[in-house]
């Protein structure tokens, strides 16, 4: 992940051909997301696509400090991840 994503950018997330060819692209440095854990404000948004599952689409969400606190399948599926807690 870049330190300062460059919005409409895409670039490879995982590469193993064959096996994952994940490429996100960054939409967002300004959402608000909520998830159990708490609000976020100023999240990374991505879109990630996999051409070994070319009709699925992921929203990720990033929050600075902490890493990914939502996932959201938006289309080809129905999976979604949240962050519940921390553990220290």
């Amino acid at each position: 992940m870049q330190a300062r994503p460059q919005l409409g950018r895409k670039f490879r997330q995982e590469w193993y051909q064959g096996q994952a060819e994940d490429v996100y692209e960054a939409l967002s440095t300004s959402a608000t997301r909520s998830v159990p854990y708490g609000t976020f404000t100023n999240v990374l948004r991505t879109r990630e696509t996999n051409a070994l599952e070319p009709g699925v689409r992921d929203n990720k969400y990033y929050a600075r400090g902490i890493g990914s606190i939502n996932e959201l399948t938006v289309h080809g599926g129905n999976e979604r991840l949240d962050l519940v807690d921390i553990l220290r």
